[in-house]
């Protein structure tokens, strides 16, 4: 167990980053080498997503105003 505690402690990251070091990071980096966060992931999907669409609206919106002015 001593084993256990001190490879998670050796692996404990110095600070603290909601997107890059976050306590999903740290767990996922022990149990399998890889330092990710999948609940960062989609919210970082998500707020991507919302800006392509937004940007797509504008977009139409800007072209559907130049038409109409013609």
């Amino acid at each position: 167990m001593d084993a256990i505690f001190n490879a998670a402690d050796s692996t404990r990251p110095d600070f603290y980053c909601i997107f890059f070091q976050n306590c999903e990071h740290y767990t996922n980096r022990v149990r399998n080498g890889n330092s990710v966060s999948h609940q960062v992931d989609r919210v970082v999907y998500s707020i991507d997503a919302a800006f392509l669409n937004a940007l797509a609206f504008l977009i139409v919106a800007a072209i559907y105003a130049f038409i109409k002015k013609i």
